[in-house]
């Protein structure tokens, strides 16, 4: 894969900061965005204090790092974080999803990756799951991230974007 500047959000958490030292590892450059900054900031990332509910930084980002993927790892889950804040879960997982896959698709991005969670399929099968299992969310979190891989999906489908979840 040739080099690529990527935006990684969630870049100081569980999965995001790991995900982010690699993909600088691997020759790219990498901007972060998250709500707080990581406890040991990974050398040769950008990290950038924010939300994905700003959209107007989003642009920015996209504009000043020219920015041609996204690996979406941030969110809000709702059992750890915000369990009484349906309304901040739903706003984060969901409009901040929006958010990217519509600047993604304003700024015509190379790709964009969503780290999803089992948390939409709800109770499964032992692994594997299908890719095609139904999405039985049990909670808000889950649900959320189900509609988050939905719209995904969706524009995958409606405008041709180079997205995954």
């Amino acid at each position: 894969m040739a080099a690529t500047t990527v935006l990684v959000t969630g870049a100081s958490g569980f999965i995001g900061l790991p995900v982010a030292t690699a993909l600088v590892a691997q020759g790219h450059r990498v901007v972060g965005l998250d709500l707080v900054a990581p406890a040991t900031p990974a050398q040769g990332v950008q990290h950038v204090l924010g939300g994905l509910s700003d959209v107007h930084l989003i642009y920015r980002l996209l504009e000043q790092w020219d920015v041609d993927t996204i690996v979406h790892g941030g969110a809000i889950s709702g059992p750890m974080l915000a369990r009484d804040n349906p309304y901040l879960v739903c706003e984060t997982n969901v409009v901040g999803t929006i958010n990217l896959m519509e600047a993604s698709r304003q700024r015509a991005l190379r790709r964009m990756v969503q780290l999803s969670s089992a948390s939409a399929f709800g109770a499964t099968p032992p692994a594997p799951v299908a890719d095609d299992a139904p999405l039985r969310a049990k909670d808000l979190y889950g649900a959320s991230k189900g509609a988050a891989d939905l719209l995904l999906e969706a524009y995958r489908r409606q405008y041709g974007l180079d997205v995954i979840a």
